[in-house]
């Protein structure tokens, strides 16, 4: 009986025991690290362990290396944005669990890429009123278009963390594919780039201008000048808009939208028929469109016309006209630029005002349009027209933002404002120097 008692003890002691922990896992290998552009860093390593709780990201900051990221298990992948362009960087990597942590890789070096732009000067007036998220942008050289492309995505306090550009044409438009990719028109091309700025696809087979957006189901719609797209010599710019749609699988356009078939040739703007370079005959000049999922229709832009179309899609089939020689809104904007739409009956436009009141002094705005074509009528329900120099004779973009701020773009002066309902500015970006910014929107998450 004493004996039966002492194995029992003895059994219950060893299960009140734990196993000794195991040792740290082993140190990673293969290490490898590459610049993410202007602002950003990417390393990855192989995991030796069977299985290492987290890993710890090091960077040398100074004389020593200080903890900068923490990846879960399985993960053997690290980004970090927001460094300084043209500057070295050291990494290394340690495997962790519950005993310990490895020991350091060795140490790895990463340059990022210079750039001869300046930095964005970013004013935070109100905190608190800033509609969260980074603002991703282009900016152009006016004064070398052929110079360099790029495309970057500034955070509220003005941290640049986004930063891509390469030579070549500049980017105009900027806009995200479903799956987070960005989107890019260099030129009158199409980029498209993953979040680490990879060149993920390139469309060339269309001369596009102005405007490219991301339709619902994955394809793209965009402005093309047939002159262009047949390189007919001499050029004959914009005359010949159409608008298409892009199947970015096939190459194939399931719709064209013929605008010069819409639009009589005998209808144009004086200032504008014969402005271009080319000495084309720019009657039309459309300079954004925008997809109504709902109605199934898209806003045509016709900027030289003070004009927004609402065009049946695909049919092609015009349901009203919305500006001068239209069916309402006669005078309410004058050569605007990328009319959106908020909701059934309500559109943010740009109005540049080139053109206007030749007694009054330029300014351009953004309003906020009411209108109701079966009355047929269309009001100014909100304005913004900024400080007394706001005048943006070309380009000029305005976005509605998720806590009812406006984002306006205020393109030939390299400005960007987020402004609230009553007008008053919270934030800004102003790029020092002569750049331009065509368009702007704010992305939470990103990058």
């Amino acid at each position: 009986m004493v004996r039966l008692a002492l194995i029992l003890f003895m059994w219950l002691g060893s299960c009140s025991r734990t196993s000794p922990p195991p040792g740290p896992p082993p140190v990673p290998d293969s290490v490898q690290g590459r610049a993410l552009g202007v602002r950003g860093a990417e390393i990855g390593w192989r995991d030796r362990s069977d299985g290492a709780s987290w890993f710890h990201v090091e960077r040398r900051i100074g004389q020593d290396f200080v903890q900068v990221g923490v990846r879960p298990p399985g993960t053997t992948l690290w980004q970090e944005w927001g460094l300084s362009p043209g500057t070295e960087y050291t990494y290394r990597i340690r495997a962790a669990n519950e005993a310990g942590a490895s020991p350091p890789t060795e140490p790895l070096a990463i340059r990022t890429r210079h750039t001869v732009l300046p930095e964005p000067r970013v004013t935070l007036l109100d905190p608190r009123a800033v509609s969260p998220g980074a603002t991703l942008f282009n900016v152009e050289d006016p004064d070398d278009v052929q110079s360099v492309s790029v495309i970057m995505a500034v955070d509220a306090s003005g941290t640049v963390l986004w930063h891509f550009e390469h030579e070549g044409q500049f980017v105009s438009e900027t806009d995200l594919f479903p799956n987070g990719d960005v989107l890019a028109q260099v030129g009158p091309r199409i980029a498209r780039r993953n979040r680490s700025g990879d060149l993920v696809d390139y469309y060339d087979e269309f001369y596009v201008h102005h405007d490219v957006d991301v339709l619902p189901w994955g394809s793209l719609m965009t402005i093309t000048s047939i002159e262009l797209q047949k390189k007919v010599d001499p050029p004959d710019w914009f005359s010949r808009d159409w608008v298409i749609e892009i199947d970015t699988e096939t190459r194939l356009l399931p719709t064209i939208l013929h605008l010069e078939f819409l639009i009589p040739e005998m209808e144009y703007c004086n200032a504008c028929i014969v402005q271009n370079v080319t000495g084309g005959q720019d009657w039309i000049h459309a300079n954004s469109v925008d997809y109504d999922l709902v109605d199934e229709a898209v806003y045509v832009s016709v900027r030289n016309l003070n004009r927004i179309y609402k065009i049946s899609w695909p049919e092609g089939e015009v349901e009203w006209i919305m500006g001068d020689g239209g069916d309402f809104g006669q005078g309410l904007f004058v050569h605007q630029h990328n009319p959106v739409r908020l909701s059934p009956g309500r559109m943010l436009v740009f109005d540049n005002g080139l053109h206007g009141d030749p007694f009054a002094p330029s300014r351009s705005r953004v309003i906020e349009l009411e209108y109701d074509p079966s009355i047929p009528d269309a009001r100014i329900v909100w304005e913004y027209s900024g400080p007394p120099a706001f005048y943006c004779e070309a380009q000029g973009d305005a976005s509605r933002l998720p806590n009812g701020n406006t984002l306006v773009v205020d393109g030939f002066n390299g400005h960007i404002v987020e402004v609230t309902s009553a007008g008053q500015p919270v934030w800004e970006l102003q790029m020092p120097g002569h750049y331009y910014i065509y368009k702007a929107h704010r992305i939470e998450n990103f990058p």
